[in-house]
């Protein structure tokens, strides 16, 4: 590709419960009293896009209440988690940027701008799919590519918003998307052009390296498991040349649920590294997977 490729650290919520008390089981909970349905709807084993319809299906027949009620809601209680010692660790990284799940600004908040005294940049003026939503904090730039608190409209949650995540997605890779003061030409195009200008967050998994952490690689994540499955297709088509490189950090504590995933991020093409959990010292293993995408 020619110029140096750019490091990039994609977060997930893992690091978001170390020296929190507040869960994200707790915020359904807090939500459910929101909307008066505790007691009637079950979280158990349901996948959470299915489970956040399920509450927003049933609170909007009771009197019509519109979603973005529910999503206001969503933003506010994020609130009460925190940051910690491992975002702070984070944002003074060797790395260019960093992509994160996470709806809050617990990455902003350990910056001296705070998170209400960033740099907020938007190409494209989407009240549903972030591709472009960045911030610049700490002299890095941060993309919310899941959305974020002082948008809720763009707080991924439900499973149409998925699926239409997915759409907007692969409509970028194969066939361009068009707005109303932006056009992005297809980036299987750009890509077969040599072109390595960023312009989305999804750009990042064909032009740049990424180091994966605190993300547990849900089977429900359909836009992630489908942008790393079709670049595992294009490398194997000779019109192609990307030389990047995606590696995934997982505790090798937790190896029932998450081997098939390995599996299939193997097959993807993906590097997967396993630390140890010592003495069940979750934040020591963070520690030494942000020290080891230091050293890379």
């Amino acid at each position: 590709m020619g110029n140096k490729r750019k490091k990039v650290l994609l977060l997930g919520n893992g690091v978001n419960r170390i020296d929190n008390d507040y869960s994200w089981t707790q915020l359904m909970y807090d939500l459910l009293d929101f909307v008066q349905l505790r007691g009637e709807i079950e979280l158990g084993d349901k996948p959470f896009p299915l489970l956040y319809e399920e509450i927003y299906l049933r609170w909007s027949q009771q009197d019509q209440h519109p979603e973005s009620g529910m999503k206001k809601q969503i933003s506010g209680l994020m609130k009460n988690i925190k940051s910690n010692a491992l975002h702070r660790k984070a944002m003074k990284l060797d790395v260019d940027e960093i992509m994160t799940t996470n709806y809050d600004y617990n990455l902003e908040a350990v910056t001296a701008e705070g998170p209400r005294g960033v740099k907020h940049e938007i190409l494209v003026k989407s009240s549903k799919y972030p591709l472009t939503r960045t911030k610049i904090a700490g002299g890095k730039t941060i993309w919310h590519i899941h959305g974020e608190g002082y948008a809720p409209g763009t707080i991924l949650l439900g499973y149409e918003q998925y699926a239409g995540y997915l759409q907007t997605i692969r409509n970028y890779m194969i066939s361009g998307l068009r707005f109303k003061n932006v056009t992005f030409a297809p980036l299987n195009r750009r890509l077969r052009e040599g072109n390595t200008e960023v312009l989305t967050w999804v750009d990042h998994f064909f032009m740049s390296d990424i180091y994966i952490l605190g993300l547990n690689m849900d089977f429900v994540e359909i836009h992630l498991w489908w942008l790393i499955n079709f670049r595992a297709r294009l490398q194997k088509d000779d019109r192609y040349t990307f030389e990047n490189k995606i590696t995934y950090i997982y505790p090798s504590a937790e190896t029932e649920w998450i081997k098939p995933r390995i599996d299939l991020l193997c097959a993807c093409g993906i590097h997967c590294i396993a630390l140890p959990v010592v003495d069940n010292d979750w934040k020591e293993m963070y520690r030494l997977a942000l020290e080891m995408v230091e050293r890379a």
